[in-house]
């Protein structure tokens, strides 16, 4: 890893660049203590959500397409996820899917081509797991399961909302979603009842 400084308003902000294999994540590290009130609001709060809306640069190319996902859509690496939804009031979306599942290659282009998920998608914070990939492992995801694949909603404090589910499947794999209308639903019914932030 390395580190940037930037001076604003007479203060050093300092940026970390992390190089992990296949993604360059740049984090900001804003210090706080003992800057006046006047420079942190609503300055410092207008320059975080500035930074962590063009932290995340990819350059695998597996993730310039989102991983057959759509290109146009704005992935985020669920590392940097619960701090983006934070900052910019934003509940979560996370598809889990893997590179052998026959189910998530159907999904793939359903998502890719969908003008209305697209659209829906600007009101999220977009999360594409792929693979071993985070929050995959994590046992709080498996809801009813480890099924794949898989579409889980958290609201924008981080906090995994269970019952945004797929009311066409019944019981079972409740947060599969095989068709656009399906997933559209969902993110009606998620951005209807999860309060979303609009000032910071």
């Amino acid at each position: 890893s390395s580190g940037i400084n930037a001076e604003y308003g007479g203060h050093i902000l300092s940026l970390y660049l992390i190089d992990r294999p296949s993604t360059l994540y740049i984090i900001p590290q804003l210090p706080t203590a003992g800057l006046p009130n006047a420079l942190l609001l609503p300055n410092m709060k207008w320059l975080l959500s500035f930074f962590i809306s063009i932290i995340v640069i990819s350059l695998s190319s597996a993730k310039l397409d989102g991983g057959g996902f759509g290109e146009a859509y704005h992935w985020v690496p669920w590392e940097s996820a619960k701090s983006v939804a934070k900052v910019e009031g934003k509940p979560i979306m996370v598809i889990l899917h893997k590179t052998w599942c026959g189910a998530c290659k159907r999904l793939k282009p359903v998502v890719a081509n969908s003008h209305e998920i697209l659209q829906l998608s600007r009101e999220f914070v977009m999360v594409n797991a792929e693979d071993d990939e985070a929050p995959a492992e994590n046992a709080e995801f498996s809801i009813d399961g480890g099924y794949i694949p898989r579409i889980i909603f958290l609201d924008s404090d981080g906090n995994i909302r269970p019952e945004y589910t797929n009311v066409a499947r019944g019981e079972k794999y409740k947060y599969f979603y095989p068709s656009v209308d399906e997933i559209t639903r969902s993110m009606n019914n998620v951005l209807q009842g999860v309060a979303i932030k609009t000032e910071l």
